[in-house]
């Protein structure tokens, strides 16, 4: 079947970048004809480009100011260009885009639609859940995988909706077959009336030797016993605080650390002395600050270091594909703390100390020598038990066709493919 991959790959979020890679993957495996069908999560799709997205001249002297005096804006701009680079060389884009099933073409170029990973129905302040939830969308089939709602309850309204219960409700039902990343969204998808299976992020479905086209050579770790690289990527730590405690321990367990972030914010210094004492203590430092890293850089940097620190899920998945010791320190956002679910369900398939309840917690750990032991048994049936569920939804959703799709109302046995 030719497949369309509808989820949030507009973005720089490298979870996002790199779940929709390995869905397509995992899909062409399969022996589907996959593209991803190009949503834009606003008109200029800024999520991307960032700078290149048409900015005034102004605004491109603020960041050519802010790159002569190094504080982080020519990381965004490299960063933005990287990401771009990988949308154009990794993933199969559709030759039109769209930030609304309104202005989508009426052929799609596709049979059958596949919605998720990540949080594409979450409606928060960043996110649009309508294009995922198929309002308007034209009547093919479809199936979702491994979606999540980011939430534990539905909000009564959000930005974009005045009825968020009913516009789920009549959006799951347009799926023959539903499933999600975390017991969680299984709960809320019954509470809405439809069932759902419970499957892994398709980051696990591919087996580690898949993920080799974006690793490159492989680093040759240290020798047990001693930290040579450890890694570290934060959503919701206070990244300034994080800095220093991370480079003190650096230097008490000679090793380098590698920290990648979503997001960091500079001071602009208005004098050159304050220029200087940003940028002197940075001079010599054991930790490095990746600014600009892309999808293929932080994949690489989390899968070959000999520790990871994180309060990513995505990373930890990385970390799992990689087989890196790894400890999740408990978030600090009251955000990122309703997503912490889908950590303790993983952690069922790891032995040993992987959760932290503070970095300081996580890296004293690390220094002791404590090591995390994944399961590769309980992985393995995870992955092939999920790659069963894909199989079999395709064939039923290849069975239903497209001549079918004229009712909406699918019958609930339809979102439990058996």
């Amino acid at each position: 079947m030719r497949l369309g991959i509808l989820t949030l790959h507009a973005q720089l979020n490298y979870g996002g970048l790199l779940q929709c890679w390995a869905l397509q993957r995992a899909l062409g495996r399969l022996g589907h004809d996959v593209q991803v069908v190009d949503v834009w999560l606003d008109r200029e799709n800024r999520r991307v480009k960032g700078p290149f997205a048409g900015y005034p001249l102004k605004t491109w002297r603020h960041f050519l100011w802010q790159i002569v005096l190094g504080t982080g804006d020519g990381g965004r701009l490299v960063r933005c260009w990287r990401t771009m680079r990988f949308l154009r060389r990794r993933l199969k884009l559709t030759p039109y885009h769209f930030c609304d099933w309104r202005e989508a073409p009426a052929d799609l170029g596709v049979d059958a639609l596949v919605v998720g990973s990540d949080q594409v129905w979450h409606g928060g302040d960043w996110g649009n859940p309508r294009p995922f939830l198929l309002d308007g969308a034209p009547q093919i089939p479809a199936l979702a995988y491994a979606g999540s709602f980011g939430m534990a309850a539905l909000p009564e309204r959000m930005k974009r909706c005045t009825d968020v219960a009913k516009l789920c409700r009549g959006g799951l039902a347009r799926f023959q077959a539903l499933s999600c990343r975390g017991g969680e969204g299984v709960r809320l998808c019954v509470e809405l009336g439809v069932s759902a299976r419970h499957v892994v992020d398709p980051t696990l479905l591919l087996p580690p030797a898949e993920w080799e086209p974006l690793l490159g050579r492989r680093r040759r770790r240290s020798r047990v016993g001693r930290l040579r690289r450890v890694a570290a990527y934060f959503l919701s730590e206070d990244i300034p605080a994080a800095l220093r405690l991370l480079e003190a321990w650096a230097k008490r367990e000679n090793c380098r650390v590698e920290l990648f972030v979503d997001k960091f914010f500079h001071p602009q210094p208005t004098t050159f002395a304050a220029w200087l004492r940003q940028v002197r203590p940075r001079v010599g430092a054991r930790v490095k600050v990746h600014l600009s890293a892309g999808p293929e850089e932080f994949v690489r940097g989390v899968t070959q270091a000999d520790a990871l620190v994180t309060d990513s899920f995505h990373a930890l998945m990385f970390a799992t594909i990689g087989d890196v010791n790894v400890r999740f320190v408990r978030p600090a956002s009251a955000l990122r703390q309703r997503m912490f679910a889908r950590i303790a369900e993983f952690a069922s398939c790891v032995k040993g100390p992987l959760v932290a309840d503070s970095l300081a917690a996580a890296l004293a750990s690390l220094a002791a020598g404590e090591q995390v032991i994944y399961d590769a048994t309980a992985l393995d049936a995870r992955r092939a038990d999920s790659l069963d569920y894909l199989q079999t939804a395709l064939r039923q959703v290849a069975k239903k066709g497209a001549s079918s799709c004229d009712d909406v109302n699918w019958p609930r046995s339809h979102n439990s493919p058996t």
